[in-house]
Protein backbone atom coordinates (compact mmCIF):
# COMPACT_ATOMS: atom_id res chain seq x y z
CA UNK A 1 0.00 0.00 0.00
CA UNK A 2 2.81 2.43 0.92
CA UNK A 3 4.47 1.65 -2.36
CA UNK A 4 0.61 3.14 -4.05
CA UNK A 5 1.48 6.33 -2.50
CA UNK A 6 1.90 8.97 -5.40
CA UNK A 7 5.86 9.33 -6.05
CA UNK A 8 5.50 13.13 -5.66
CA UNK A 9 5.00 12.45 -1.57
CA UNK A 10 8.42 11.90 -1.27
CA UNK A 11 8.76 12.38 2.48
CA UNK A 12 5.36 10.39 3.47
CA UNK A 13 6.92 7.36 1.54
CA UNK A 14 9.84 7.94 3.14
CA UNK A 15 8.83 7.90 6.45
CA UNK A 16 6.35 4.93 6.15
CA UNK A 17 8.66 2.40 4.59
CA UNK A 18 11.06 3.57 6.77
CA UNK A 19 8.79 2.74 9.86
CA UNK A 20 7.86 -0.48 8.73
CA UNK A 21 11.68 -0.91 7.72
CA UNK A 22 12.09 -0.55 11.42
CA UNK A 23 9.52 -2.98 12.39
CA UNK A 24 10.66 -5.74 9.97
CA UNK A 25 14.22 -5.27 11.84
CA UNK A 26 12.86 -5.67 15.21
CA UNK A 27 10.60 -8.80 13.66
CA UNK A 28 14.05 -10.07 12.31
CA UNK A 29 13.43 -9.86 9.29
CA UNK A 30 16.59 -8.17 8.58
CA UNK A 31 16.74 -9.15 4.54
CA UNK A 32 13.26 -7.42 4.04
CA UNK A 33 14.24 -4.28 5.90
CA UNK A 34 17.15 -3.63 4.50
CA UNK A 35 15.91 -3.59 0.87
CA UNK A 36 13.16 -1.04 2.18
CA UNK A 37 15.44 0.99 3.99
CA UNK A 38 17.90 1.52 0.86
CA UNK A 39 14.48 2.33 -0.76
CA UNK A 40 13.11 4.89 1.52
CA UNK A 41 16.95 6.56 1.49
CA UNK A 42 17.18 6.08 -2.30
CA UNK A 43 13.85 8.25 -2.78
CA UNK A 44 14.57 10.81 -0.07
CA UNK A 45 18.12 10.90 -0.96
CA UNK A 46 16.99 11.92 -4.72
CA UNK A 47 14.36 14.23 -4.12
CA UNK A 48 15.21 15.62 -1.13
CA UNK A 49 19.11 15.67 -0.84
CA UNK A 50 21.66 12.95 0.88
CA UNK A 51 21.64 14.75 4.48
CA UNK A 52 17.55 15.25 4.60
CA UNK A 53 15.88 14.21 7.85
CA UNK A 54 14.48 11.19 5.76
CA UNK A 55 17.54 10.35 3.83
CA UNK A 56 19.86 10.17 7.52
CA UNK A 57 17.03 8.62 9.30
CA UNK A 58 16.90 5.64 6.76
CA UNK A 59 20.61 5.39 5.91
CA UNK A 60 21.58 4.99 10.01
CA UNK A 61 19.00 2.62 10.47
CA UNK A 62 20.40 0.91 7.46
CA UNK A 63 23.15 0.51 10.05
CA UNK A 64 21.51 -1.68 12.40
CA UNK A 65 19.55 -4.14 10.07
CA UNK A 66 23.50 -4.65 8.82
CA UNK A 67 24.46 -5.58 12.13
CA UNK A 68 21.88 -8.45 12.57
CA UNK A 69 22.88 -9.70 9.37
CA UNK A 70 26.62 -10.05 10.52
CA UNK A 71 27.95 -7.79 7.06
CA UNK A 72 29.99 -6.07 9.43
CA UNK A 73 32.29 -4.14 6.23
CA UNK A 74 28.93 -3.10 4.59
CA UNK A 75 28.20 -1.88 8.48
CA UNK A 76 31.25 -0.27 8.70
CA UNK A 77 31.12 1.65 4.98
CA UNK A 78 27.56 2.99 6.14
CA UNK A 79 29.02 4.17 9.50
CA UNK A 80 31.36 6.40 7.91
CA UNK A 81 29.52 7.81 5.88
CA UNK A 82 26.18 8.73 7.89
CA UNK A 83 27.98 9.79 10.94
CA UNK A 84 29.41 12.97 9.83
CA UNK A 85 26.52 13.79 8.22
CA UNK A 86 24.58 13.71 11.66
CA UNK A 87 27.51 15.39 13.08
CA UNK A 88 26.34 18.12 11.47
CA UNK A 89 22.78 18.24 11.93
CA UNK A 90 23.06 16.58 15.35
CA UNK A 91 20.71 19.39 17.11
CA UNK A 92 17.79 18.18 14.80
CA UNK A 93 18.64 14.55 14.65
CA UNK A 94 20.78 14.30 18.16
CA UNK A 95 18.78 10.49 18.85
CA UNK A 96 19.91 9.16 15.43
CA UNK A 97 23.58 10.32 15.96
CA UNK A 98 23.73 8.63 19.33
CA UNK A 99 22.50 5.72 18.15
CA UNK A 100 24.75 5.84 15.23
CA UNK A 101 27.67 6.38 17.57
CA UNK A 102 27.42 3.41 20.17
CA UNK A 103 26.57 1.24 16.83
CA UNK A 104 29.94 2.38 15.92
CA UNK A 105 31.55 2.09 19.20
CA UNK A 106 30.51 -1.40 19.68
CA UNK A 107 31.77 -2.67 16.35
CA UNK A 108 35.33 -1.01 16.81
CA UNK A 109 35.34 -2.82 20.13
CA UNK A 110 34.65 -5.94 18.57
CA UNK A 111 36.93 -5.49 15.85
CA UNK A 112 39.79 -4.41 18.38
CA UNK A 113 40.44 -0.59 16.96
CA UNK A 114 40.13 0.35 20.49
CA UNK A 115 41.13 4.01 19.43
CA UNK A 116 38.26 4.19 16.93
CA UNK A 117 36.34 2.67 20.13
CA UNK A 118 37.44 5.23 22.56
CA UNK A 119 37.09 8.18 20.40
CA UNK A 120 33.42 7.01 19.52
CA UNK A 121 32.77 6.32 22.96
CA UNK A 122 33.88 9.63 23.78
CA UNK A 123 31.72 11.73 21.21
CA UNK A 124 28.93 9.98 22.39
CA UNK A 125 29.12 10.95 25.76
CA UNK A 126 29.60 14.58 24.81
CA UNK A 127 26.80 14.43 22.82
CA UNK A 128 24.38 12.94 25.51
CA UNK A 129 25.74 15.81 27.71
CA UNK A 130 25.18 18.60 25.14
CA UNK A 131 21.39 17.40 24.45
CA UNK A 132 20.17 15.52 26.84
CA UNK A 133 22.12 16.57 30.02
CA UNK A 134 23.36 12.97 30.36
CA UNK A 135 20.44 11.63 30.96
CA UNK A 136 19.90 9.17 27.86
CA UNK A 137 20.26 5.45 28.07
CA UNK A 138 23.13 4.98 25.63
CA UNK A 139 24.89 6.99 27.80
CA UNK A 140 24.78 4.26 30.44
CA UNK A 141 25.96 1.84 27.20
CA UNK A 142 28.68 4.00 26.38
CA UNK A 143 30.25 4.48 29.87
CA UNK A 144 30.02 0.63 30.75
CA UNK A 145 32.18 0.66 27.46
CA UNK A 146 34.42 3.23 28.67
CA UNK A 147 34.71 1.08 32.01
CA UNK A 148 35.81 -1.76 30.01
CA UNK A 149 38.26 0.40 27.96
CA UNK A 150 39.61 1.53 31.27
CA UNK A 151 39.74 -1.60 33.19
CA UNK A 152 41.65 -3.24 29.85
CA UNK A 153 44.21 -0.07 30.06
CA UNK A 154 44.77 -0.47 34.16
CA UNK A 155 42.67 2.39 35.18
CA UNK A 156 40.74 0.09 37.71
CA UNK A 157 39.81 3.34 39.85
CA UNK A 158 38.72 5.19 36.48
CA UNK A 159 36.71 2.32 35.27
CA UNK A 160 34.95 1.84 38.53
CA UNK A 161 33.79 5.67 38.40
CA UNK A 162 32.73 5.40 35.05
CA UNK A 163 30.64 2.05 35.96
CA UNK A 164 29.27 3.80 39.59
CA UNK A 165 28.40 7.24 36.92
CA UNK A 166 26.45 4.74 34.56
CA UNK A 167 24.71 3.44 37.72
CA UNK A 168 23.50 6.76 38.60
CA UNK A 169 22.03 7.43 35.33
CA UNK A 170 20.38 4.46 35.29
CA UNK A 171 18.34 4.78 38.31
CA UNK A 172 17.77 8.53 37.53
CA UNK A 173 16.00 7.59 34.67
CA UNK A 174 14.27 4.56 36.31
CA UNK A 175 12.56 6.56 39.34
CA UNK A 176 15.70 5.44 41.00
CA UNK A 177 14.33 1.73 40.76
CA UNK A 178 17.25 -0.76 41.54
CA UNK A 179 15.22 -3.45 40.48
CA UNK A 180 15.04 -2.09 36.94
CA UNK A 181 16.53 -3.97 33.72
CA UNK A 182 18.22 -1.31 32.93
CA UNK A 183 19.47 -0.14 36.60
CA UNK A 184 20.17 -4.11 36.70
CA UNK A 185 22.66 -4.16 33.76
CA UNK A 186 24.44 -0.88 35.30
CA UNK A 187 24.76 -2.75 38.87
CA UNK A 188 26.12 -5.72 37.23
CA UNK A 189 28.49 -4.00 35.09
CA UNK A 190 29.51 -1.55 38.65
CA UNK A 191 30.23 -4.89 40.47
CA UNK A 192 32.41 -6.24 37.24
CA UNK A 193 34.43 -3.22 36.99
CA UNK A 194 34.89 -3.68 41.01
CA UNK A 195 36.35 -7.75 40.66
CA UNK A 196 38.15 -6.15 38.28
CA UNK A 197 39.87 -3.10 40.33
CA UNK A 198 40.84 -5.77 42.78
CA UNK A 199 37.71 -4.30 44.89
CA UNK A 200 36.14 -8.16 45.75
CA UNK A 201 34.75 -7.57 49.09
CA UNK A 202 32.26 -4.57 47.93
CA UNK A 203 32.41 -6.75 44.09
CA UNK A 204 31.13 -9.69 45.75
CA UNK A 205 27.96 -7.76 48.17
CA UNK A 206 27.29 -6.06 44.87
CA UNK A 207 26.70 -8.86 42.59
CA UNK A 208 24.94 -10.57 45.90
CA UNK A 209 22.33 -7.60 45.95
CA UNK A 210 22.13 -7.33 42.11
CA UNK A 211 20.87 -11.34 42.22
CA UNK A 212 18.54 -10.83 45.08
CA UNK A 213 16.77 -7.87 42.87
CA UNK A 214 16.61 -9.89 39.71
Amino acid sequence: RVARIDGSRVELRAELFGTLAHSLHILGQSQQAESLMRKAHAEAAAALGPEHRLALWNKAMLAQTLRAQGRHADMRTVLDEVIPALRRHQKAMAQEFMNALVTSANLACMQYRIDDCRRAVAEGLTVADTHFAGQHASAMLLLTTQARLQSMAGDGAAAVASARRGVVIALGMNKNNPAHATALNARHGLAAMLAESGQYAQAVRDFDAVLADT
